[in-house]
């Protein structure tokens, strides 16, 4: 995937958070706000055929998730990208989901890693280095980052969060093959540890979703 990519959905799920929660025509315009950042989206092509030595379909996953995720109504206003790199947005009640899967770039890490765990903090690292960039280049607050390791439903997942805030930037990276899959939540915090439990029991749910395409 490349930046423009990581762009449209790193700034997507803030102004989608706005989208929600306001009242009247402020909704339709805050939505018209966004759509700038879904037309932007492009993603990294696959390597060629047999090059890696464990190769994902990431088409297949976004046909594998499901209209339900975390608990949360799958909502088409936000979706994003192209079959090969794309961004799945569920919301309900100001809590929001956005999933997302690209083959992996080289920008980012080694396109047919021989360490997926390795390649999950390198992209892991990657967004949240793009994510402070833009917040310097827009004149905002830039926010620090915290790591956080764990392994949930049998697969590795490389998270950063934000500090516990009313607004809160979470998100996790685990990587398949030649592929990376990305759980963002965005929402307001109810405090680190009930972040992180619903951050682990959603990146479970997600890790089922992935071994039934892998």
């Amino acid at each position: 995937m490349n930046w423009y990519k990581r762009a449209a959905i790193v700034l997507l799920a803030p102004l989608a958070l706005v989208a929600c929660s306001s009242e009247g025509g402020s909704t339709h315009e805050e939505s018209e706000s966004a759509s700038p950042f879904v037309s932007s989206v492009s993603a990294a092509a696959p390597a060629e055929e047999g090059t890696c030595a464990t190769e994902f379909d990431v088409p297949a996953l976004l046909e594998a998730m499901p209209e339900e995720f975390a608990g949360l109504a799958h909502d088409p206003t936000y979706d994003a990208g192209e079959p090969d790199g794309w961004g799945r947005f569920y919301q309900a009640d100001g809590l929001q989901f956005m999933v997302n899967s690209s083959y992996l770039d080289e920008k980012e890490t080694d396109p047919c890693p021989q360490d997926n765990e390795q390649a999950a903090r390198d992209v892991r690292s990657f967004i949240a280095e793009d994510y402070q960039r833009q917040e310097r280049e827009s004149g905002e607050e830039v926010k620090p980052f915290e790591d956080l390791d764990f392994t949930e439903g049998g697969r590795y997942f490389a998270c950063a969060k934000h500090p516990e805030a009313d607004l809160r930037q979470f998100f996790c990276v685990t990587t398949v093959g030649n592929a990376e899959v990305i759980n963002y939540m965005f929402r307001h915090s109810m405090g680190d540890a009930k972040d992180v439990e619903d951050m682990k029991s959603a990146s479970k749910e997600l890790a089922a979703i992935i071994d039934s395409v892998a």
